[in-house]
């Protein structure tokens, strides 16, 4: 579980998003929670695991329904890389925003096998960028 928490930590690093994890024991499972990511680092994400671009510029993430257009273009972002991973919106009051920054997305906990799995697709995605970006 350690060596998938770490494999996915420098994924996240390698496309620009710090993250620190935690392995969390639920029942007799062991999951990795990987937090909660601002609009800023969930964009990067989505992008980094090829969201749609003209999507993205459509909406404004600060509004909390294009917030969750955000979650489920994300969520759909990363059911084509083979996985169902639930994203949620977490909005936050606009007394709040102040204190605690604007709304977030939260991820459902991963198992091992979903994090190596994920960090695989980052790594492979960062790599065709590279390349592309290269080839110009």
């Amino acid at each position: 579980m350690q060596k998938a928490a770490l494999q996915l930590h420098r994924a996240l690093a390698h496309v620009g998003v710090e993250r620190h994890l935690e392995i969390e024991t639920v029942g007799s499972r062991a999951l990795i929670d990987i937090g909660m990511f601002d609009t800023g680092a969930a964009t990067l994400l989505c992008r980094s695991l090829g969201g749609d671009e003209s999507v993205l510029r459509a909406l404004d993430l600060g509004d909390w329904h294009d917030h969750e257009r955000f979650a489920r273009e994300l969520e759909r972002v990363i059911a084509a890389t083979g996985q169902m991973l639930p994203v949620e919106s977490v909005p936050t009051c606009g007394h709040c925003r102040s204190r605690h920054g604007g709304h977030h997305i939260r991820f459902d906990c991963l198992d091992a096998d979903d994090a190596l799995l994920l960090a695989d697709t980052l790594f492979r995605a960062a790599a065709s960028a590279d390349s592309a970006g290269s080839d110009n």
